[in-house]
Formats: structure tokens, sequence, C-alpha cells
């Protein structure tokens, strides 16, 4: 990747939360704001982050610039009136729950899960 030759780490950036509802997308967004200003695109990891951080951008400007590329996960007809380009990807809930249930079973029986760093 050209961002990894360049010594830039996902870590600068990626934001991250500690709860996925409105209020920790709102708290997310307005430390992004003060850091570096107003983002020109985004990525929500869920549509109540997504609430949140449109609420923070709006409170901050008082509208949410049309210029503004959104992209979240899942679908909901209210993502039709924002004036931004939203993608929004479906999750596919079966596998995540197949996964989960995998990963309980290696803990109950002791046996070591792989850990992302």
């Amino acid at each position: 990747m050209r961002w990894q030759k360049k010594g830039i780490t996902h870590r600068d950036w990626v934001r991250e939360g500690p709860v996925n509802t409105p209020e920790g997308g709102y708290v997310i967004m307005e430390k992004l704001i003060e850091e570096q200003g107003c983002p020109q695109a985004f990525i929500a990891s869920s549509l109540p982050v997504l609430e949140g951080a449109v609420r923070a951008i709006r409170d901050r400007l008082g509208a949410v610039p049309p210029e503004i590329n959104i992209g979240t996960f899942d679908e909901h007809p209210m993502l039709g009136f924002l004036a931004n380009n939203v993608w929004s990807m479906q999750q596919d809930e079966n596998a995540w729950a197949e996964k989960a249930f995998e990963m309980m079973l290696s803990a109950i029986e002791e046996r070591p899960v792989k850990k992302n760093s």
C-alpha cells in the first residue's frame, strides 16, 4: 500500500470509540474535527455511530456539507435523505454469528483464539 510506504499507519486515519452508540459517534467526530477539521469523507462502523457523527458535524457547522462522502454498514431508508454521496455495505450477520460461535466454542474447549493486532 502506498500509505504504508510513506510511513502512515492505520492509526493515523482510523478513529475508534468505546461504544457503538450515537453518543459514541458524536464524541469520535467531535475529536476528529477538533484535531483535523471537518473530514472530506468518513466511514462509520454502524448506523448508530453514523447518526452521532452526522449530528456532531451539523452541530459544529450548522449543516452537513453535501461534498462530504459517507460510508457506513447496513442500509436504512433515511440515508436517502442525506444530500451527500452515501455508500452502505450490507453485513453478513450469519457469517458473523457463525464466527462468534466458533470462537466461543474454542474458548470453552480451551483452544487458543488467534488475536488481531
